[in-house]
């Protein structure tokens, strides 16, 4: 069941990229021997802003795509669109510390590596 799944959203993707040729679309690690990072949509021009998306329980950044055209929508009007992988994985609620951090963490490597001003708290 759950590779019918993965297929169809890979076919999903592969089908929705043609028509959304505007938008580029890039899984990003934090690091090499870590799965912490992010999925982003970027616009085709510099991003003027950054929009962060959280799946909910259990859901992965491919089946948030699936689930919505924000990203895309965001993507034509200038805005960056990343959403985390968390290194404590999709199934965290995003209450616990080490959720917290990572998000941080994630927020801010994005904001300091796309351009965008930051300023660490």
């Amino acid at each position: 069941m759950k590779k019918i799944k993965k297929l169809l959203l890979v076919l999903f993707l592969c089908g929705t990229s043609q028509l959304l040729t505007a938008q580029k679309l890039e899984k990003i690690s934090l690091s090499p021997s870590s799965e912490e990072g992010y999925l982003a949509v970027f616009p085709e021009t510099p991003a003027k802003a950054m929009l962060v998306l959280v799946g909910s329980y259990g859901e992965s950044p491919e089946e948030v795509l699936a689930n919505t055209k924000i990203p895309f929508e965001a993507a034509k009007k200038g805005v960056l669109t990343i959403i985390p992988i968390f290194s404590t994985g999709s199934t965290s609620l995003g209450f616990d510390m080490e959720t917290q951090e990572s998000f941080q963490k994630i927020v801010a490597f994005a904001l300091q590596n796309h351009c965008l001003l930051y300023t660490s708290p």
